[in-house]
C-alpha cells in the first residue's frame, strides 16, 4: 500500500472520529475532554490531508505545516487531559514545543536542511509532548479514572518509544541508503509510522471515552453515597460498609467496632445561631472525627446530628481509645462563626464491638443502646455496649464531663 493510500484512510477515520466525539461532547457537556480530543483528531486529520496534497502539488510548505498540525494534535490531546483532571491551565509546554517546531520549519525552508533533520525534530517534539501527557495522567488521575489513565499512558508510552527510536535512527543515518524488499528502509519506516499514528489515535479515542465515562460514573457514585453537606457517607452507603465488614469478619473471624455519636444539645445551636452556623458545626465535627480515625475507618452521617463510625479490626480497647480521641477533638474544637462569636459543642458516643454470632441488626442495636446510656449518664462521654451501667465513666479513666452550655466565648 502506498503512503498516499495510508494517509487517505487515516484522514477519513480521523475526520469521522472528530465529528463523532464533538457530537457526543455537545450532547453531553459532562463528558469532559472529548471536545478537545475531537479537535485533536481533526487537527491530525488535516495534517494528514496536507501530506496527501504535498504528494500531488509538491511544495515543501505543505509538509512543514503538516508537521505543525500533527504536533498541535498532541498539544490538544494534552489540553483534553487537563480538562478531565480539572486543571484548566494553558499548555505552556505545548505552545513552546509548537514554537520550536515553527523555528525548525523555517530552518528547513531557508537553511536547505535535509528531510532527515525534519523527521528527527518532529519525532523528538512529539515524544516530549506525549511524555508530559503521560506524567500528568500518572500524577493527577484519581481512583475513579486510574485504569483508563494507565491504558492511555501505555499507548502513549509505546508511541514515545517508537518516535525516539525513529529519531535516533534518522539522526544517525541508519535509514539512509538501506532497502527492504526492494524499497528504501526510510519508506518502510515512514509507512509504519503513519499506521502507528492511526492506531494510537484510535487507542486514545477509546481510552479517553473510557476515562470520561468512568470519571462521570465515579462522580455520580460519590453523589449517591455521600451526605451533600458534610461529605460523610450517607446512611445507605455506611450500612453497606458495615455489611461488607460483617461478612469479612464472619469469614475470617476478627473484631470490628461500630461507634454511634450524637452532638449534645445541638438543637440549641440551631435555635441560637441559625442553621448556617449549625451546618458549619456539623462539618467541623466530621473533620474532627476524620482527624481522630485511621484511613481504613469510615465516617457516616446517620441522621441530623447523629453520626456513625466503623472501625475495622478494632477491639474493645482500641475502639475506646479512638472514641475518646473523637470526643476530646470535638470538645476542644471551636469552629469560628464570625469574628466575635464562637460555638462550643460536645459529643456522646456509644461503642459496640462485634462478637461471633452478632447480626447486623444486633451490632447497630448495641451501639445505639450504648449511645443512649452515654446521654443518660450526663453526655460528653463514651460508653461501651454490654458493659454494666456502673462502669459508665470508667471506660476512659475519666468521669463523664457535664455538657458545657452552648454560648459565646473567647478563643481557647
Amino acid at each position: 500500500m502506498s503512503l498516499e493510500s495510508i494517509l487517505i484512510v487515516g484522514s477519513v477515520i480521523l475526520a469521522c472520529g472528530c465529528a463523532g466525539l464533538l457530537m457526543v461532547r455537545f450532547d453531553n457537556p459532562r463528558l469532559l475532554g472529548l471536545g478537545w480530543l475531537g479537535a485533536a483528531l481533526g487537527t491530525g486529520g488535516t495534517g494528514a490531508l496536507l501530506l496527501i496534497l504535498n504528494g500531488l502539488i509538491s511544495p515543501l510548505l505543505f509538509i512543514l505545516l503538516a508537521d505543525v498540525l500533527v504536533l498541535a494534535a498532541f498539544v490538544l490531546m494534552h489540553v483534553a487531559v487537563l480538562e478531565v483532571v480539572a486543571l484548566r491551565r494553558v499548555p505552556v509546554t505545548g505552545l513552546l514545543l509548537l514554537g520550536l517546531q515553527a523555528l525548525a520549519d523555517l530552518y528547513v525552508i531557508y537553511g536547505h536542511s535535509s528531510a532527515y533533520f525534519r523527521l528527527t525534530v518532529i519525532g523528538l517534539l512529539i515524544a516530549a509532548q506525549a511524555a508530559q501527557t503521560v506524567l500528568l495522567l500518572l500524577r493527577q488521575a484519581d481512583a475513579g479514572i486510574r485504569s483508563p489513565a494507565r491504558f492511555i499512558s501505555v499507548v502513549l508510552g509505546g508511541f514515545i518509544a517508537w518516535n525516539l527510536l525513529r529519531s535516533f535512527a534518522t539522526a544517525t543515518g541508519l535509514l539512509a541508503h538501506r532497502t527492504v524488499a526492494g524499497r528504501p528502509l526510510s519508506f518502510q519506516v515512514q509507512a509504519l509510522t503513519y499506521v502507528l499514528y492511526l492506531a494510537v489515535a484510535l487507542g486514545l479515542a477509546f481510552g479517553f471515552f473510557w476515562m470520561t465515562t468512568a470519571g462521570l460514573t465515579a462522580k455520580l457514585e460519590d453523589l449517591a453515597n455521600t451526605d451533600p453537606l458534610t461529605r460523610a457517607l450517607n446512611r445507605r452507603a455506611f450500612t453497606r460498609c458495615v455489611v461488607e465488614e460483617l461478612n469479612r469478619a464472619q469469614r475470617f473471624p476478627a473484631p470490628f467496632a461500630l461507634l454511634m455519636l450524637d452532638l449534645d444539645h445541638f438543637k440549641e445551636v440551631n435555635d441560637r445561631y441559625g442553621h448556617t452556623v449549625g451546618d458549619e458545626v456539623l462539618c467541623a465535627a466530621v473533620q474532627d472525627m476524620r482527624n481522630a480515625t485511621r484511613g481504613i475507618d469510615s465516617v457516616g452521617r446517620w441522621g441530623g446530628e447523629e453520626f456513625a463510625i466503623l472501625l475495622p479490626r478494632a477491639n474493645d480497647e482500641q475502639a475506646q481509645i479512638v472514641a475518646e480521641r473523637i470526643r476530646v477533638n470535638i470538645e476542644r474544637s471551636i469552629p469560628l462563626c464570625d469574628e466575635s462569636r464562637r460555638v462550643s459543642v460536645t459529643a456522646s458516643l456509644g461503642i459496640a464491638v462485634w462478637r461471633p454470632g452478632d447480626s447486623l441488626e444486633a451490632i447497630f442495636r448495641y451501639a445505639d443502646d450504648a449511645l443512649y446510656r452515654a446521654k443518660s449518664a450526663g453526655r460528653n462521654c463514651v460508653v461501651v455496649a454490654r458493659e454494666p451501667a456502673m462502669k459508665v465513666g470508667q471506660l476512659h479513666q475519666t468521669p463523664c464531663n457535664p455538657t458545657p452550655q452552648v454560648g459565646e466565648g473567647s478563643a481557647g
